[in-house]
């Protein structure tokens, strides 16, 4: 599947909406886990080490796009980018997770940007 047929489904209310009603933070990363979408796209990370740096720009743009006061609802599927990249290229993931943090307004993909640096600082020190 190419990148932009990943995009096209972890960017639906379909998939907003089940990770959307989990309620902790472990079950949302039990779920990414799980998820065979997410499976697959981590597989196409490390196989194409390069695709990294395109599924970046895709966070960029979702956040540079989303309105606050809109309907559109992007934290989730910026999450499950994060998760991705984290388990395919940390290097990316750790740059990724900067820019949801200095860009706020979500949830999820806050809480796995901070377990990211988090796990980055404990593995550096």
């Amino acid at each position: 599947m190419s990148l932009d047929k990943y995009f096209s489904v972890i960017e639906t209310i379909e998939f907003q909406v089940q990770y959307s009603v989990l309620s902790g933070f472990r079950s949302v990363l039990d779920g990414m886990s799980e998820d065979k979408t997410l499976g697959q796209l981590c597989a196409e990370l490390q196989r194409s080490p390069e695709s990294g740096q395109t599924v970046l720009h895709r966070i960029k743009t979702l956040l540079q796009e989303y309105d606050v006061d809109g309907d559109m609802p992007i934290d989730e599927s910026v999450a499950a980018y994060l998760y991705c990249l984290w388990r395919a290229d940390p290097a990316t993931a750790i740059e990724a997770s900067k820019i949801v943090l200095d860009a706020g307004g979500q949830w999820w993909s806050v809480q796995l940007a901070l377990h990211i640096l988090k796990q980055a600082q404990t593995e550096t020190a």
